[in-house]
């Protein structure tokens, strides 16, 4: 004789979520609970991401720096600069260069046309006279003061006379001329006999 079996029928299973106790309760399976829990994590980051897209972080472009290189030339920098510009005066003012003329009086011309020099022209009144060595001068007082003629000057000497432009000038005759003062050091080509006794100021005379 066969035993009697008892059957137990078990009732359904209920799962609940943690912290969820105050909720009704549901029949719901653990991958539903899953979902449940990850939904409100879900929203906070979707939420998130909208608002980036609305709002882009903007980016540091980089900055562009001017800047403004000031050259200070210091006072000896200065002083040799003007050192050197006056060597090149001095120098070109060496450069002056005198041919003579004539036999008994010497006419005196110089083969640059124009000095190099910063003097303003200067008005020269004075009496023609053969100074030192029979060169023409003029005497205003003290040495006499060799005279320079420009390459346009005309020379005589029979009788001893001079000509610029229109006007003839001869020895003993008083004159009025346009003149440039240089330092006899300045000139080369002189006659020796001219230079002695001659005084250090010398005229470049007939310039414009």
């Amino acid at each position: 004789m066969r035993g009697k079996q008892r059957v137990t029928l078990l009732p359904p299973t209920k799962t609940r979520c943690a912290g969820m106790d105050s909720v009704k309760t549901f029949h719901v399976s653990p991958l539903q609970c899953t979902v449940l829990l990850i939904a409100p994590f879900l929203a906070v980051t979707l939420t998130a991401c909208a608002d980036s897209a609305e709002h882009p972080v903007s980016q540091d472009l980089p900055s562009i720096i001017t800047s403004t290189v000031t050259t200070t030339v210091s006072p000896e920098q200065n002083l040799d600069v003007n050192n050197d510009q006056s060597s090149v005066n001095d120098n070109d003012n060496q450069n002056l260069h005198v041919t003579s003329e004539g036999a008994g009086v010497l006419f005196l011309r110089l083969d640059n046309n124009v000095p190099s020099t910063d003097a303003a022209n200067t008005t020269i009144e004075g009496k023609l006279i053969s100074g030192p060595g029979g060169c023409l001068s003029v005497q205003p007082g003290g040495r006499p003061e060799l005279l320079i003629f420009n390459t346009d000057t005309r020379f005589s000497d029979h009788p001893p006379q001079v000509t610029l432009g229109e006007k003839t000038i001869k020895i003993g005759e008083r004159f009025s001329l346009n003149a440039i003062e240089v330092s006899s050091t300045d000139l080369t080509g002189i006659p020796d006999k001219c230079s002695n006794g001659a005084a250090d100021r010398a005229w470049i005379v007939g310039t414009k």
